[in-house]
């Protein structure tokens, strides 16, 4: 096992998530760590305000200014603006989302976190969490993203390569992933 973060310096290992239940522990409890492991080249994710109880450290979250912020449900307009301007990539899960945020009716497009994000061209990703628990995979929540937005195939193309951009793998993948991207209309 290894003995220090700089130990788990490999080809395979290029970031970390701070994910996990909510409701559990704190950022500030993990942040010393994710500092050592960020010095030691790692990229950093964190699941951040994706319960109400959880809005209160969002804010030294997104200070912390990670590679990627995931949920953000419950972020206000004030910290996803902030988000926004940091060039933070956003990882949303659609409906585990959905399954959390009761406001949005059980509609993609009343999340409010994304119709900000997507209003605002912001640099984020569609995701799919837990999917057995929800019952889903990346096609339909792709397919829900894509239908509550109106996206065209291009609009659909342009926002996948965010999601390439924001990846945590070396710039010859990335090219290569964005390559194949690029051919679809």
């Amino acid at each position: 096992m290894w003995q220090t973060v700089k130990d788990m310096k490999s080809p395979y290992i290029c970031g970390v998530e701070l994910s996990g239940d909510p409701r559990t522990g704190q950022f500030m409890d993990y942040e010393p760590l994710l500092q050592e492991i960020r010095s030691a080249g790692f990229k950093v994710s964190l699941h951040c305000a994706e319960i109400e109880d959880q809005v209160a450290e969002a804010d030294q979250m997104i200070s912390f200014k990670p590679e990627r912020l995931g949920h953000c449900c419950f972020l206000s307009p004030m910290q996803l603006d902030k988000v926004i301007n940091e060039g933070i990539h956003v990882e949303v899960c659609t409906t585990s989302n959905l399954a959390v945020c009761t406001d949005a009716m059980n509609l993609v497009a009343n999340l409010r976190h994304l119709k900000h994000l997507h209003s605002a061209q912001a640099s984020f990703s569609i995701n799919t969490d837990d999917t057995m628990l929800f019952s889903t995979n990346l096609s339909t929540e792709w397919f829900e993203y894509a239908k509550a937005f109106n996206l065209t195939c291009l609009q659909m193309r342009a926002q996948t390569l965010k999601a390439v951009d924001a990846a945590f793998c070396d710039e010859e993948t990335k090219a290569w992933v964005r390559e194949r991207v690029e051919r679809f209309q």
